[in-house]
């Protein structure tokens, strides 16, 4: 804390940015799994939740036309790699 005093950045300005960044960073997560995966990120804190996105993540990638979701792995593969 002795950093935030010499840049004169008290501690509810450091409480209030963590959490801002906190919360971007988990719609960032979400946005990125919603498009890899087709459901929001796991590890929502809620077991219950975080077991109904995995079943749905199995049912959506097994029941593509082609029985898996082929292409859109192929497409985020060459985007990222």
């Amino acid at each position: 804390m002795n950093i935030l005093r010499e840049m004169n950045i008290d501690e509810g300005q450091a409480s209030r940015f963590n959490e801002t960044v906190k919360g971007v960073w988990s719609e960032s997560g979400n946005a990125i799994s919603h498009m890899y995966a087709g459901t929001g990120a796991l590890e929502s804190g809620s077991k219950l939740q975080d077991a109904t996105r995995s079943i749905s993540r199995t049912i959506k990638n097994n029941t593509g036309s082609d029985g898996i979701d082929f292409y859109k792995q192929k497409s985020w593969k060459l985007y990222f790699i």
